[in-house]
């Protein structure tokens, strides 16, 4: 699970025990236990599929969110779309010991690129935001939404919700100014396969 340094502070501080994401399929477990750099590891007590509209006050104020419109600007969501809750505790300052699941095999690359191709179905754009977050780590979705599709460019909001599509999908990491690829995604530019997918 990825935090900004302020929010990894804020856990550390004991001050926030709930993130909000808006996963396609849970990227985490119960009892999982996550690194957050420098800052030790939390593990995750419960994770719960819910409307955005339906969060608690009390789990806003876990996450650090006044208002539910705050909630819904900080994930550029609507009231009713389904966003994941996400409730942990600190273990520490100490780091655990993580297994290496960077590497896939073949067969879940081969779905990758699947899922990649029908993303793509109403216009290639998959392969060319992949390969310009690669060039361009942490650099505004503002300077990247125009050169995507062709260079015809693609809409800001569009482009962002596109992004949070990869980023579901294990390919990509949001960071404070812009993005990066995940090691999965690294992994996935490199191999073969990644040809399969559409350029324009």
């Amino acid at each position: 699970m990825q935090f900004t340094k302020a929010y990894k502070e804020a856990i550390a501080r004991g001050e926030l025990t709930t993130s909000f994401r808006t996963w396609e399929a849970p990227q985490a477990k119960v009892g999982g236990q996550y690194n957050i750099p420098p800052f030790g590891a939390i593990e995750v007590e419960k994770i719960q599929r819910l409307a955005a509209a339906q969060v608690s006050r009390a789990a806003l104020r876990r996450a650090g969110f006044s208002n539910l419109q705050a909630l819904y600007d900080f994930l550029e969501v609507v009231p009713d779309t389904q966003i994941y809750q996400v409730d942990f505790h600190y273990l520490g300052d100490q780091p655990v010991k993580q297994v290496d699941r960077t590497a896939l095999p073949d067969g879940e690359l081969a779905d990758i690129v699947k899922r990649l191709q029908r993303m793509d179905k109403n216009g290639a754009w998959t392969r060319q935001a992949l390969t310009l977050i690669n060039a361009h780590p942490g650099v505004g979705a503002r300077m990247l939404a125009p050169q995507v599709c062709a260079g015809g460019g693609m809409e800001l909001a569009v482009f962002k919700r596109n992004v949070r599509k990869l980023k579901a999908l294990g390919l990509t990491i949001s960071l404070e100014t812009g993005y990066t690829l995940s090691p999965r995604g690294e992994q996935l530019i490199k191999h073969p396969l990644f040809a399969a997918v559409a350029t324009d």
